[in-house]
C-alpha cells in the first residue's frame, strides 16, 4: 500500500488536500512550496475582503497560491492553517 501512496504522491494533478492526507498517513512533513515568480506576480483582489473592497494586492499564500491584501496577510491563508 505504501508504495502507491507515494506514487500518487507524484502526482502533479491530485488535489492539495488528498497530498496532505497521504503525507499525514505516511508521516511525513508537508513542504511549504516556493513563492511565485516575481515577473508572474501581477496585481490581484483580496480573495477573503469583502467584494465591495476590492483590495489589490501582489502578495500570494504561500501554499495555495490565492491573492491576500496587508490586512489578511500573515504568509499563508487561514484555510490553509487549519
Amino acid at each position: 500500500m505504501e508504495p502507491w501512496q507515494r506514487q500518487r504522491l507524484q502526482t502533479v494533478t491530485l488535489r492539495r488536500q488528498i497530498k496532505v492526507m497521504i503525507q499525514d498517513i505516511l508521516g511525513e512533513p508537508s513542504y511549504i512550496e516556493a513563492p511565485i515568480n516575481p515577473s508572474s506576480n501581477v496585481r490581484k483582489i483580496c480573495y477573503l475582503c469583502a467584494s465591495y473592497a476590492r483590495r489589490m494586492t501582489k502578495h500570494r499564500c504561500l501554499r495555495c497560491k490565492q491573492a491576500i491584501c496587508g490586512p489578511h496577510n500573515v504568509h499563508m491563508c487561514c484555510r490553509c492553517i487549519q
